[in-house]
This record gives structure tokens, C-alpha cells and sequence, in this order.
């Protein structure tokens, strides 16, 4: 466990000064151990997942054409980085020639 009364302002500017992960100087400074670190890892919460739709509320998106074109670039960035499936019913296949038409997107 984390030793009492220690610094982290001094461990944490080795760790920027060295460009090295923070919890790698507190190990190595026997400030934590290896299974101190474990136990964190396997208890850190996941941080919450938004579908494009609830992105959309969230960002006050709730005209149609805007929210339309907001879930449609969401869902090619998605496809572009691999972010898995996409759920959203605006789901298009990325290429050079996709671009936003009058109603769907439409692939050129």
C-alpha cells in the first residue's frame, strides 16, 4: 500500500521529467508494489460509454438535419478508427466519395 506521508509532488515530476508512466517511479521507489498496482488496475472503474445518440442529447444536438449529420459523422469516425460496430441507424461505409445528400448519406 502507499507508504504514509509520502510526497507525490516529487515522484510525479520524476515521472514528467522522464516521460515514464507515474505508477512505474512508485514502484520503483517502493512506494507501491507490483501488486499494489495489480490491485488497483483490477478495480479502477471503466469509464462511461455514450451511444452517438446520447452524445447528441448531451451536446443539445436535437434538430433533425443537425443531429443527422452529427450521428452520421460519429458513425464514420467510428468505422475510420475501428471502434467496433456501429449500433447507430446512420451507419455508412467511409470512403473518398461518401458525402451527406438530401436525405441519407450517399456513397459517390
Amino acid at each position: 500500500m502507499v507508504r504514509g506521508g509520502c510526497d507525490l509532488g516529487r515522484p510525479a515530476a520524476v515521472a514528467d521529467a522522464l516521460d515514464v508512466p507515474f505508477v512505474d517511479v512508485l514502484t520503483h521507489a517502493r512506494v507501491l508494489t507490483a501488486d499494489d498496482v495489480e490491485a488497483i488496475r483490477r478495480h479502477a472503474p471503466t469509464p462511461p460509454t455514450l451511444t452517438p445518440e446520447q452524445a447528441a442529447d448531451g451536446f443539445g444536438i436535437v434538430d433533425p438535419e443537425p443531429r443527422r449529420v452529427f450521428l452520421a459523422t460519429v458513425a464514420v469516425l467510428q468505422q475510420v478508427w475501428g471502434a467496433g460496430p456501429v449500433t447507430s441507424r446512420y451507419a455508412v461505409h467511409a470512403g473518398a466519395g461518401t458525402r451527406v445528400g438530401t436525405g441519407e448519406l450517399q456513397h459517390t
